[in-house]
């Protein structure tokens, strides 16, 4: 389980009472630019109807882009080939206006303001967080890749979407509920070790009743 590679360790003042409610499995990718420079960030959950992606990204050409999830978790730029073809386990065309297809990586586009920052929240139901080969943790990883042109949703292999322009490779993530008891508790320090991953150590201060927090694995 995911929990058992994390180490908790907490210094409460004026309490002792902290428990972990549940773990919720999720994912996420930090969004780069060619340069290999961070641009936004898509957070990866579970919902009705399959997986939804939320995205935000920044510093992008204004217009309508083609987003999809590749079936390779590699971002090497500037042209993102790294990141294979579309995730495309049953092996069907690209598009959702195909009648072959889509493929289970095959996204709506998203919209990119003047300013260059576009936000999205896409619905796939073709893929999983569980294990399979719709997995976005299939051996070898997944990535999520913004084209330069929008996709046109019915044209192999890529709905004539153009260039890679940004990529973030699909990384698990989980949540930790937590509660505190209010009537004991007043300020609280909270230290999570992630133990394969040291450098994803951080502390937080909380002072409510109860919180979450979203650790990377």
């Amino acid at each position: 389980m995911l929990i058992r590679n994390c180490v908790l360790a907490a210094t409460l003042v004026w309490t002792t009472v902290v428990f972990a409610q549940s773990v919720t499995q999720s994912a996420h990718a930090d969004i780069v630019n060619a340069h290999g420079q961070k641009i936004g960030i898509a957070t990866i959950h579970r919902a009705d109807g399959g997986i939804r992606i939320d995205i935000q990204v920044s510093q992008l050409p204004p217009g309508t882009h083609g987003i999809h999830v590749h079936s390779v978790g590699k971002c090497e730029g500037p042209a993102f080939t790294s990141a294979g073809a579309h995730l495309n386990p049953t092996s069907k065309k690209h598009g959702k206006d195909n009648p072959e297809g889509p493929h289970a990586g095959d996204l709506l586009n998203i919209e990119v303001q003047v300013s260059g920052v576009g936000k999205a929240s896409l619905l796939d139901s073709n893929i999983t967080l569980d294990d399979g080969p719709n997995s976005l943790f299939h051996e070898g990883g997944t990535a999520i890749v913004i084209h330069e042109k929008a996709d046109d949703y019915k044209t192999d292999p890529a709905g004539n979407s153009g260039a890679r322009i940004a990529c973030g490779v699909i990384e698990k993530s989980f949540a930790i509920s937590l509660s505190i008891d209010p009537r004991r508790a007043a300020t609280h320090s909270l230290a999570l070790i992630a133990a394969d991953h040291p450098r994803n150590s951080f502390a937080v201060s909380v002072a409510e009743q109860s919180f979450l927090l979203h650790l990377p694995v």
